[in-house]
C-alpha cells in the first residue's frame, strides 16, 4: 500500500543516516576526550557542529521550500495499490 505518495522509505533513509552521523559524531567527541585512537577532542566538535548546521538547515529548507505536511486520510478513503 502507497501512503502519502510513498515518500515513507525516503524519510526513513534520511532519519536514519542523521541518526548514524550523529552517533559517529558523539563517538568521535568521547574518543577525543579520552584521548583515544588519536582522535583529538576538537575533531569531536567539529563532527557535532557539522551536524547541528545541517540539522538546522535541512530544518529551515523544509519550513521555506516544501510543501505542508498532509493530513492523513479518512478512515473510510482506500488507499492507492502500486
Amino acid at each position: 500500500m502507497r501512503i502519502n505518495g510513498g515518500n515513507e522509505s525516503r524519510l526513513f533513509i534520511m532519519g536514519s543516516s542523521a541518526v548514524l552521523f550523529f552517533l559517529v559524531a558523539v563517538g568521535g567527541l568521547i574518543l577525543g576526550i579520552f584521548g583515544i585512537g588519536g582522535i583529538s577532542f576538537e575533531m569531536g566538535r567539529i563532527l557535532l557542529f557539522a551536524f547541528l548546521l545541517m540539522s538546522f538547515l535541512a530544518f529551515s529548507w523544509d519550513l521555506l521550500f516544501e510543501r505542508l505536511p498532509r493530513r492523513p486520510p479518512p478512515r473510510w478513503a482506500k488507499y492507492e495499490r502500486p
